[in-house]
């Protein structure tokens, strides 16, 4: 049993959701939920799919109010496309706020109530409404998670969707073999966890890759996490904001290099230092996380 985590450079045009990677694709859904196993039909609150994702809104996302990730679901290369809520091209602007706001509501609600939809209009937008905001949410990044499965077709797949656990999951058969991955985000502990395992011990091995888009480089950090720095490069905004990495416990401010972060994917939960060592990490025999 092994597995090895690597990087990989992150694929030019590959565009974050605000960017327009679910409009390259395609806005629709082309994936409709199906009957759902024996095992779990009569459970309304999951969704049920016999297939992996094929655009960008097929896919399953799990989030805990600052960190979210949408499941692809494919069984030899699986993503995880991250979210982090700070990610912005621009940085904070407090000026934004409007705490009188709620004094133009009486005059608002007589204009709609006389329907003066252009009155009503002309309130909200004097009152009510911040000045000019250019900036963009952005992605994170992509945790991708290229699988060494054995040769031949993969048979008997299901993903779903549990609501009522929050539980995002990939089932299927390879070759004698029944592999499964749950994904879900804990807001208690402010991280995203997926559980792989296998019903044939020392059958998981995966290479771990965490990349962007763009501005963004990965290093392993001993041999147990990969620490991604970067900015959110808007030209325009650059050196205007502030971003606060979980795992570096301070952010940076440069005029003239954008937004800066520094986030990390440390499976023990830590946070990380400044030494790395290349941009791979390798796990030996007996460290995998196959389950018999």
């Amino acid at each position: 049993m092994s597995c090895e985590a690597g990087l990989a450079q992150a694929a030019a045009g590959s565009p974050a959701p605000s960017q327009g990677r679910a409009a390259q694709a395609a806005p629709v859904s082309v994936a409709e939920p199906v009957a759902g196993r024996a095992q779990g039909s009569g459970d309304a609150l999951t969704l049920w799919y016999d297939s992996p994702s094929k655009v960008w809104t097929d896919e399953l996302a799990i989030g805990n109010g600052r960190l979210g990730a949408m499941v692809y679901g494919e069984p030899r290369h699986e993503r995880l496309q991250l979210n982090d809520i700070t990610v912005w091209s621009g940085g904070p602007e407090p000026d934004q706020n409007r705490p009188d706001a709620y004094k133009a509501l009486p005059e608002i609600r007589k204009a709609l109530a006389d329907q003066d939809w252009a009155m009503a209009t002309r309130l909200v937008g004097q009152n009510m409404l911040a000045g000019a905001y250019n900036p963009s949410y952005q992605t994170l990044g992509d945790l991708n998670l290229d699988f060494a499965l054995p040769e031949g077709a993969v048979t008997d797949y299901w993903r779903w969707l549990d609501i009522g656990r929050a539980v995002a999951g990939v089932e299927f058969k390879a070759k004698g073999a029944t592999y499964r991955r749950e994904s879900f985000a804990s807001h208690a502990d402010g991280v995203i966890v997926t559980r792989i395992s296998c019903s044939k011990a020392g059958a998981v091995d995966f290479t771990l890759r965490l990349s962007r888009v763009a501005s963004a480089k990965t290093v392993a950090v001993g041999n147990d996490t990969l620490a991604m720095t970067g900015t959110t490069d808007l030209p325009e905004r650059q050196g205007q904001c502030e971003l606060r990495g979980p795992g570096a416990g301070e952010g940076q401010r440069r005029d003239g290099q954008g937004c800066r972060w520094r986030d990390c994917g440390d499976r023990r939960g830590r946070g990380c230092g400044d030494a790395g060592c290349g941009d791979e990490l390798h796990s030996g025999l007996g460290q995998g996380v196959s389950r018999s």
